[in-house]
């Protein structure tokens, strides 16, 4: 696969990402299916909230950021979604969960060591929360975020940038390199990386992993391990797909394959 000349930041893929950074997304009154939560750098109506919901893949966005504080950054892997819980987590506000029948975010006491790490990712897997911290690693709870443990045995860097969930297997991407987590050793596993290869994001594409690094982007087959070079012009900062192709963003470009 080989990512197209490059289109300028009117794309939808690249303004995700942008007011993701910004810490800006939306929301609706009731919990959103995983594939209609959508975040987005599009100009909205209020300006003056942190989190927005769409029903419509973006076309109308409603202000939904009742209960959050108004100075909340969130990090690009800092809302999850699974079944009807929507959670998001910020370094400066702490973990809320959304409650549709009240309409708002309601606060979780959580670790004071997950939040002194900078804690910018989140992801629901099986029945467990994980998050991940710049500079303390993995953390995992199994009591909806009161309490965390940490899970970082295998991980050569504890600098832990976006989680994914693949085939029933969870990834991390961290500062050097992607890893999967190995369910019978308790150990993270090297996919792929070096010291160097910052991961700055995943997505799945007609069976094969693509991955968006500081070093360009790598693609293999899922569960082989077997990452060729699919770009090597620069780094990647993030990378998505629909059922029809893989879109990846540079510094103030958009490619498509």
């Amino acid at each position: 696969m080989v990512f197209s000349a490059p289109i300028r930041l009117l794309a939808s893929l690249a303004l995700i990402t942008l007011y993701a950074c910004n810490g800006q997304t939306q929301s609706n009154p009731k919990p959103a299916p995983d594939s209609e939560i959508l975040l987005t750098h599009h100009p909205v109506q209020e300006t003056d909230g942190v989190v927005y919901f769409s029903y419509d893949q973006g076309l109308t966005w409603e202000n939904k950021s009742e209960g959050l504080p108004s100075t909340t950054s969130i990090g690009l892997g800092g809302i999850a979604v699974s079944g009807n819980q929507l959670a998001l987590i910020s370094k400066d506000s702490g973990l809320y969960y959304f409650k549709s029948q009240e309409d708002k975010w309601v606060p979780i006491s959580t670790s004071k060591q997950l939040l002194e790490g900078n804690v910018g990712a989140l992801l629901f897997y099986h029945d467990r929360l994980y998050a991940g911290t710049q500079t303390k690693g993995v953390f995992y709870s199994e009591d909806n975020g009161h309490t965390w443990a940490t899970l970082n045995t295998g991980l050569d860097n504890v600098t832990i940038r976006k989680f994914a969930k693949i085939e029933d297997r969870l990834y991390v991407a961290t500062n050097s390199g992607l890893y999967s987590y190995n369910d019978t050793s308790g150990r993270w596993e090297l996919e792929y990386g070096n010291g160097s290869l910052q991961v700055n994001g995943l997505t799945v594409f007609d069976g094969r992993i693509y991955m968006a690094t500081s070093q360009g982007g790598f693609a293999s087959p899922i569960g082989e391990k077997d990452w060729k070079p699919i770009f090597s012009k620069g780094a990647l900062h993030n990378i998505s797909s629909d059922d029809q192709a893989v879109s990846a963003m540079a510094y103030n470009e958009l490619f498509s394959s």
